[in-house]
C-alpha cells in the first residue's frame, strides 16, 4: 500500500510538472496505478472474516503487568528524525496495548508548523516484561520528550489470544496480549559520526535524484520510457 501510494504521489508530480511545461501526457497515463487504488479501495471496504466474531471471553494470565505510559514529545522531536508511529509499534510488540491522543495541544490549523510536534499520547500496556524492557522502547527519545512509566497493578485478564478483537474508530488498535512472554527489544550502538557521515550520504542521493527527475521531465516519454522509469523507481527507493 505504501509503494502504491508513492507511485500514486510521483504520478501527480509529473501530471503537476507536465501542466507547468505545457507538454501532453498519454492519454492512459496513470491509469493503471488509478486502477490499482481502486482495487485496494474496494478490498479494504469488504468485512473481514473476524469482523462479526465475539468479543473474547476473559482469561486470566498470571504474571502480567499493566503499565501507564505519558509520551509527551517535546516540538523538536520530529526535526531530529523520531516517529512516534515507530514506537507504538515496538510497544504493541510487548503486549496488549490501549493508545489514547491527546490533542489539547494542537494549535489552529493555520499555525501549524509541518515540523512541530503537538500531539502527545497515554499508552495502557498489559504485559509480562519487566517495566526496564519498556523503558528501553523510549531510550532513544528520551531527552526529546516528557516520559512517565508507572506500574499500575497486575492485569487481572485479558483477551484470549486466538479471538479477534473490533478496534474502536476512535483508537489505535487493541492488539491481543501472547500467552507467552514476549522478546526482549533489541538494539545497536553506533557511533555518532557514522551516522551523521551516512545522513549525509543520503542527503546526497537525494539531491542527485531531485536533478535527474528534474532533467527526465524535459525528455519526450516515448523515446526514453526505461530511462524514464528507472528514475522513478531511483525516486520512489530514495523516499
Amino acid at each position: 500500500m505504501v509503494g502504491l501510494l508513492l507511485r500514486a504521489s510521483d504520478a501527480l508530480t509529473d501530471i503537476v510538472n507536465a501542466a507547468r511545461g505545457g507538454r501532453t501526457l498519454a492519454a492512459d497515463f496513470g491509469a493503471d496505478i488509478a486502477a490499482m487504488m481502486e482495487d485496494a479501495l474496494g478490498s479494504a471496504s469488504e468485512p473481514g472474516p473476524a469482523s462479526d466474531a465475539p468479543i473474547a471471553a476473559e482469561t486470566k494470565v498470571p504474571g502480567e503487568h499493566r503499565y501507564q505510559i505519558l509520551f509527551n514529545p517535546h516540538a523538536e522531536l520530529l526535526k531530529k528524525a523520531n516517529e512516534p508511529l515507530l514506537l507504538i509499534r515496538q510497544l504493541r510488540r510487548l503486549g496488549g496495548l490501549r493508545v489514547d491522543v491527546d490533542t489539547s495541544r494542537l494549535p489552529p490549523l493555520d499555525r501549524i508548523e509541518p515540523e512541530g510536534a503537538y500531539l502527545g499520547w497515554r499508552f495502557t500496556l498489559d504485559t509480562g516484561v519487566p517495566k526496564s524492557v519498556v523503558h528501553e522502547v523510549f531510550e532513544f527519545v528520551e531527552d526529546d520528550c516528557e516520559l512517565t512509566i508507572e506500574a499500575e497493578r497486575p492485569a487481572t485478564s485479558v483477551a484470549a489470544p486466538e479471538a479477534a478483537i473490533a478496534a474502536d474508530d476512535a483508537e489505535l488498535s487493541v492488539k491481543p496480549v501472547e500467552l507467552a512472554a514476549a522478546a526482549p527489544s533489541q538494539s545497536i550502538r553506533v557511533d555518532v559520526d557514522k551516522v551523521d557521515r551516512l545522513v549525509n550520504l543520503v542527503g546526497e542521493l537525494v539531491i542527485t535524484q531531485a536533478m535527474l527527475t528534474e532533467q527526465s521531465s524535459l525528455l519526450p516519454p516515448d523515446q526514453y520510457t526505461v530511462l524514464i522509469q528507472g528514475i522513478e523507481a531511483l525516486a520512489q527507493s530514495a523516499r
